[in-house]
């Protein structure tokens, strides 16, 4: 019996003192759903506009400089940008 692997399609990484978001997390093609909140991310990398499926993106409680340009390609996102 083989098992088959289930593409995440949700990541928390919430409160965690992350400084930078990790490269990888932009190969996540699969995420719908990605929470940053509540850490010391003060840059968004271009990578994270891959995620073509994101509708959820919570940056709440970090110090952004400013959002990726390409941030608005992610046509499915509805909600998460810091206010």
């Amino acid at each position: 019996m083989r098992t088959q692997q289930i593409p995440p399609q949700e990541l928390q990484l919430s409160r965690n003192s992350i400084m930078s978001v990790p490269y990888e997390v932009g190969a996540i093609s699969s995420l719908k759903s990605l929470d940053l909140s509540h850490n010391q991310i003060s840059l968004v990398p271009n990578t994270l506009c891959r995620l073509t499926n994101l509708t959820s993106l919570n940056l709440m409680g970090n110090s952004l400089s400013k959002l990726p340009e390409d941030i608005g390609n992610l046509a499915e996102l509805r909600c998460g940008f810091p206010s």
